[in-house]
């Protein structure tokens, strides 16, 4: 992809090799070796294997990446939190991540701050950004981070498909189970019966006087 053009994500692919880490192949590497279901591609995508030439420049995707290698910081609202080579995440829309490097040049506004080089279609450009969006993730990784103990996944043989296949059939199951419907209780209807207790209480009259006057 030319430096002149591509995606956020490729700006910090290309901010790497330059450190000479291949994040690409980490990346890749990675989910194919036990950590593909701590990523967000059965959920989001849908797909059933890791890709290459194209998990990496998901946010997303490096956004699990570093989680998994220990290397998310605290959110925060502080400027001096953010040390240059530190890499942001923000949600600028409703649903689009974006991702930049953070630099060691300042803010003219605010020397605290530091600028953030970023693509947002434009290609890359260095701006202050750093509190203009949402901020949805904070990182500092090098090649001294390392996967983090339990992170890594057994490896199993089954497939989404066979899932699809698991879920469809309880699904029917669940479909041909009769329900028990509750009835509602519902208020009876007075039968015109006199209550003894009750008659008792009201007039003071013995149960053997008030049955003789009832009939009973």
């Amino acid at each position: 992809v030319p430096a002149n053009i591509g995606v956020c994500t490729d700006v910090v692919i290309r901010s790497y090799r330059r450190l000479g880490i291949d994040l690409q192949k980490a990346v890749h590497e990675d989910m194919s070796q036990g950590g593909f279901y701590d990523y967000p591609h059965v959920k989001k995508w849908k797909l059933s294997a890791p890709d290459k030439n194209i998990d990496h420049r998901r946010v997303y995707n490096l956004q699990a990446f570093f989680r998994r290698h220990g290397a998310a910081l605290p959110i925060s609202h502080n400027p001096y939190d953010y040390k240059p080579g530190d890499l942001v995440t923000w949600m600028v829309g409703p649903s689009l991540p974006h991702i930049g490097v953070v630099v060691e040049q300042r803010s003219k506004s605010d020397p605290r701050r530091h600028l953030i080089v970023h693509n947002i279609g434009y290609g890359p450009k260095m701006e202050d950004i750093l509190f203009s969006f949402r901020i949805t993730g904070h990182y500092r990784y090098n090649k001294n981070n390392k996967l983090i103990a339990g992170r890594r996944f057994q490896k199993s043989n089954t497939n989404l498909a066979s899932i699809r296949t698991d879920y469809n059939r309880l699904m029917r199951e669940l479909a041909a189970t009769p329900i028990k419907k509750h009835r509602k209780r519902t208020k009876q209807k007075s039968t015109g019966k006199i209550n003894l207790a009750q008659l008792k209480s009201e007039s003071g009259i013995s149960d053997v006087d008030i049955k003789a006057l009832l009939g009973k």
